[in-house]
């Protein structure tokens, strides 16, 4: 889209904007304004409410106000799950509740769970049963806490007799013990005195293992010394070995040196044969490309050569079809021409003039052949005649495009041939391009294995390359590490001579033969002594013991008798019949206080439950109210009323604006008899209404359908109803105005005065500078209309245009 200032809009989704920015109207708008398609007139005054609002929605964008209705409806359905949800709420809080069927308010809790009692009622009794509880609760505590108080006072008798009676056990059995404890006393201290005449021998002991503390430092360098002699004997073993290894390595890897230095003077010349090798290829390849570039070229002028034959003989083929239709057609044409005096004669009568020569008796009538064409037969030989024709053309212009296509690939073929192939002509050219073909691959092959070798002795030489100095690199490290290896072998066997003259001195010195005999030797004197000193520690503890032993069964027996100092007669047996009594007494009541706790828990939390959803359901009541009556409004849905949307009643607007506009040409084309009106009141209040359609008729004062209209007054009711939507658009579009507007309907099925009519109303619309244009088949017009564009078939092919 171009602007005057020079901008310029692309893409189609940014041009339609443009334009309806300019305009102010889109694009189906316009097609209703400019030009007004063949049958859309009667679908818009033959449409149900349903339909009707489908098409202004789109005209008159009231979308809006039906996302409104459908909104509304969402939210009041939305409340109306929301209520439901709460009901089943308080209904699970109801059927929650806890009641003792011996209960008088037990009835009553089954009518609130059957839903006969009203939810404030049913919250009333509930806590009328929660402080029956709380009350039977406070009984059954104090009643536990009086039995309590009489087992602690059967506890604390139940307990001193079982101390007494422990104490009259421990009196008898510290007698017992005080005795057995005298006697052991006197054997441990005659043990006691036999090991004091041992002290002798265990001082002997201690000088003994003195005296190897002393050498065990010489035994450690004994030791040491003998297990470093045979170490260094191993490294001289290791070391000679090494040397050995070592020597006959350095020898290999020379002669390895010698050998890589030789290979790698007979690599030098592969850079220089690749390199010629490649250049020899490029050259192939190049070859071989001309070649396919040639193969391809012949074989799509063969292609379209064999297209050419194909179309050339089509088109001989629809050309004698052609030739076969005109003959019959020309028949056809004749025959009728022939018979138009039959024709005519049929529908003459006596005493009207003759439309040929006007005489008003006709005593010799012309006959009509049995077989005579018909008008429509000539129409159908002259369109089959018309179509070959039509045919042919197409047939020839396929052909002859073809034809020029093979000519230019056949000069083309002949230009690459004269500059590749010198001296071969285009019959010949297949075989030679495939002979050359072979031979070149063939060769290409060749000298891409020729370049593949010599890449890789190109490798191997950067691989020696690599190789020879690690190689000599490492015949240094071998002589090196030979040279060292020498050096400490000499050194080691000279530190293994006077590693042995010092073991044999320390040998000369010592008792036992190592470390390992001395300590043995010390291990059993340690333990000698060891034992000596336990036996006489052994002795003084077990005097010490008994000792212990008396003092503790002597205070024993003086705490039982001052317990039982105090002591009395009590009937155990009574006293824990009783303590068994209260005991399963204060279960019992436990028990029912638990089971008046679970209850009061269950139904405070029903009772709270129910409070809190009952605000909350009497919250979405409110909004239902209100909500519902604002969607059943909206939405026409209203009880013992008309169903009107409000998207429908804002179209109803719209809708009396375009009949009022309607009418004014709806009463000029039935000459004051009809004029179109909205029906105010419904068929039925079950379906939408608000936009059916009725015909007054002036005539006879009554008032009904418009689909109750004959074919010619539907029309004119169409096209009314149709530049009346025309306006209305316009008008709504903020008063833009279109210059120019085409009908194509039906003209063919109204009467001449009807024709007449319409006409007046259509030339109405041309005040001013604004053009109306017709497109009909209807003779008629022609007088009618001045300024004509007439477009006619030609019998050879195409049609032409003619201003008038």
């Amino acid at each position: 889209l171009y602007y005057p200032d020079g901008r310029v809009v692309y893409k189609l989704r940014d041009v339609d904007r443009a334009i309806e920015e300019i305009i102010g109207i889109d694009r189906d708008q316009f097609v209703k304004i400019a030009m007004i398609a063949q049958g859309d007139f009667l679908k818009l005054l033959l449409a149900s409410t349903e339909e009707r609002k489908k098409i202004f929605q789109k005209i008159f964008r009231t979308r809006p106000y039906y996302l409104l209705q459908e909104r509304l409806k969402s939210e009041y359905g939305k409340l109306k799950k929301e209520h439901e949800a709460i009901s089943a709420s308080i209904k699970q809080y109801i059927n929650g509740i806890v009641c003792d069927e011996e209960s008088v308010l037990s009835i009553k809790i089954r009518d609130a769970k059957n839903g006969k009692l009203p939810t404030e009622e049913t919250v009333n009794i509930l806590s009328e049963l929660i402080e029956s509880d709380n009350a039977a609760e406070e009984r059954i505590e104090e009643e536990i806490a009086n039995i309590g108080k009489s087992l602690d006072e059967i506890t604390v008798t139940l307990t001193n007799e079982e101390t007494w009676s422990k104490a009259r056990r421990s009196l008898d059995e510290s007698a017992k013990s005080l005795d057995e404890a005298s006697k052991l006393l006197a054997a441990a201290k005659t043990k006691l005195e036999d090991e004091e005449k041992s002290k002798p021998k265990l001082e002997s002991i201690r000088k003994k293992i003195a005296a190897i503390d002393a050498e065990l430092p010489e035994y450690r360098e004994t030791d040491a010394k003998i297990k470093e002699k045979e170490s260094l004997q191993k490294s001289i073993e290791k070391l000679s070995s090494a040397i050995a290894s070592q020597m006959k390595e350095r020898e290999d890897l020379k002669k390895e040196i010698e050998e890589l230095s030789e290979e790698r003077r007979s690599l030098e010349s592969a850079d220089k044969e690749k390199a010629e090798a490649e250049s020899k290829l490029r050259e192939a390849e190049d070859r071989q490309k001309v070649l396919k570039d040639l193969a391809r070229e012949l074989r799509a002028l063969d292609k379209l050569e064999k297209q050419l034959k194909r179309e050339q003989k089509e088109y001989s083929k629809i050309s004698a079809s052609v030739k076969l239709k005109d003959e019959e057609y020309q028949l056809v044409f004749k025959r009728y021409l022939d018979e138009q005096a039959g024709i005519i004669a049929e529908t003459l009568t006596d005493g009207a003039p003759c439309p040929v020569c006007g005489s008003v008796s006709h005593p010799a009538k012309a006959t009509k052949a049995e077989n005579a064409p018909t008008k429509e037969q000539l129409d159908e030989s002259r369109a089959a005649y018309e179509a070959a024709q039509e045919e042919a053309r197409e047939a020839s212009e396929k052909a002859a495009k073809t034809k020029g296509q093979a000519d230019e690939k056949r000069e083309a073929a002949t230009s690459m041939l004269e500059e590749s192939l010198l001296g071969v002509s285009l019959s010949d050219a297949d075989e030679h391009i495939k002979e050359e073909s072979e031979s070149v691959a063939t060769h290409i092959e060749e000298l891409k294995s020729a370049i593949g070798e010599e890449q890789k002795r190109i490798k191997r030489r950067g691989k020696i390359d690599a190789e020879l100095p690690e190689k000599n690199k490492a015949l240094a490290e071998i002589n090196d590490l030979i040279s060292e290896n020498e050096k400490a072998l000499s050194a080691s066997r000279a530190g293994l001579e006077s590693l042995a003259a010092r073991i044999d001195e320390l040998g000369k010195k010592l008792k036992y033969g190592g470390e390992k005999a001395a300590n043995e030797a010390k291990a059993a004197l340690a333990k000698e002594e060891g034992e000596l000193e336990n036996a006489y520690k052994a002795a003084q503890d077990a005097v010490h013991l008994q000792n212990e032993r008396i003092a503790g069964f002597k205070a024993a027996k003086k705490e039982s008798e001052k317990v039982l100092a105090e002591a009395f007669a009590i009937e155990v047996d009574s006293v824990k019949a009783n303590q068994r009594e209260l005991k399963a007494k204060s279960g019992e009541l436990d028990k029912k206080k638990k089971a008046l706790g679970a209850r009061k828990t269950a139904n405070t939390a029903a009772q709270n439950g129910i409070a809190a959803r009952s605000f909350d359901i009497i919250r979405v009541e409110e909004k239902m109210a209100w909500m519902g009556r604002l969607s059943e409004t909206a939405n026409g849905s209203i009880s013992g009323k008309e169903k009107v949307m409000l998207e429908t009643y804002i179209q109803m607007t719209y809708f009396d604006r375009i009949i009022a506009r309607a009418n004014t040409r709806f009463m000029v084309m039935s000459s004051g008899q009809y004029e179109l009106k909205r029906r105010k009141e419904a068929e039925n209040n079950r379906s939408q209404s608000g936009l059916e359609l009725d015909v007054i008729d002036h005539y006879n004062g009554t008032e009904r359908s418009v689909k109750t209209l004959s074919g010619g007054e539907s029309f004119k009711a169409s096209l009314s109803l149709a530049l009346g939507l025309s306006d209305e658009i316009q008008s709504s579009a903020g008063g833009i105005k279109l210059d120019t507007m085409f009908v194509d309907e039906g003209f063919g099925s109204l009467d001449e005065e009807s024709l007449g009519q319409a006409m007046r109303a259509l030339q109405t619309l041309t005040d001013g500078n604004r053009l109306v244009g017709i497109i009909s088949h209807v003779s008629e017009l022609k007088e009618r209309i001045d300024r004509q564009i007439v477009v006619s078939k030609e019998k050879s092919g195409g049609s032409t245009i003619k201003i008038i």
